[in-house]
């Protein structure tokens, strides 16, 4: 008999006790419900978005997983968690971390009307990433025209939400 024969079912009972039983959801369902959550809204392709979650086989019903979301050209990214509820076929529940990208261009914007003298408003904008992370301190660049001025726009976030701390005239538009 060979040696290790008798303690395969020791191995087996052992390993049951630490996974039978536990449902799993894969990594790549998790991964495609962040996906889903960070395009909603968006004009973004889902081929721009990257997301890397820890090497596993599943994620267990219950627990709450920290992955990675960034978004190609200049889109931003951060850390993302992701929940898979307790119960059988349980949904994952996505929590972005990030600040509101409506809520930043209109602040911007306004910040720049009042800093910036230009009767010209024929076309006006504001670029920035999609994704700013709201940890207080994180420092987001964006770009913007009010006719034919152009300005370069820095946020940083806080801890009650974020603040536009500069916004400074170009010479010529970033490209």
């Amino acid at each position: 008999m060979h040696p290790l024969v008798p303690v395969a079912p020791a191995l087996f009972a052992v390993l049951c006790l630490s996974a039978c039983g536990e449902d799993t959801v894969p990594v790549s369902q998790v991964k495609a419900e962040i996906t889903r959550s960070v395009l909603k809204g968006t004009e973004i392709e889902p081929r721009e978005v990257t997301v890397t979650c820890p090497k596993t086989d599943g994620v267990a019903t219950g627990t709450t997983i920290t992955c990675r979301v960034r978004i190609k050209h200049g889109g931003g990214g951060g850390p993302v968690r992701a929940t898979v509820g307790s119960e059988p076929g349980a949904k994952v529940k996505v929590m972005l971390p990030f600040l509101d990208r409506e809520d930043v261009l209109a602040r911007i914007e306004q910040a720049a009307r009042s800093r910036i003298s230009s009767k010209d408003r024929s076309s006006e904008g504001v670029g920035c990433p999609v994704l700013i992370p709201d940890q207080p301190g994180t420092r987001a660049v964006c770009y913007g025209n009010l006719g034919q001025k152009y300005y370069r726009a820095t946020i940083v976030a806080t801890t009650a939400g974020f603040e536009v701390t500069e916004i400074k005239l170009r010479r010529d538009f970033p490209g």
